[in-house]
């Protein structure tokens, strides 16, 4: 059974049909919070110096939990934030984000940092 439209003058194809774009903006930043570029570029230096310092070969797991950490020291707070800093430097945006919801809890001898309510993370100890 074939169907007819109701309206045949009105008939879309992927050929006519036009999607506008959404501007993106860099993974490193935050729209609505952009830090003067020299503090966000010396908080570059010192991850990444952080990085180099682990070694050439790091465990990935111990890597990231103390970039997290670091970010949260930061003031990088945010799952969105940490994420897209750590993904600027060069990991995995799923790594990263299993060992941020892993290591968030209240018990500081289980847990490194806690997520409040509002989505920002902080140290526990």
């Amino acid at each position: 059974m074939k169907l007819e439209s109701k309206f045949p003058e009105r008939r879309i194809s992927a050929a006519t049909l036009t999607v506008p774009k959404k501007a993106v903006a860099p993974a490193h930043t935050i729209p609505e919070q952009r830090p003067p570029k020299a503090k966000t570029a010396a908080m570059f230096e010192r991850l990444q110096k952080l990085m180099d310092d682990c070694g050439p070969k790091p465990n990935k797991h111990d890597l990231v939990i103390a970039l997290i950490t670091a970010c949260i020291t930061e003031g990088v707070n945010t799952r969105r934030e940490i994420i897209a800093v750590l993904v600027h430097l060069g990991l995995n945006n799923k790594h990263v984000a299993m060992m941020l919801k892993e290591g968030a809890g209240s018990d500081p001898e289980a847990y490194r940092w806690r997520r409040n309510e509002d989505g920002v993370y902080r140290l526990l100890s």
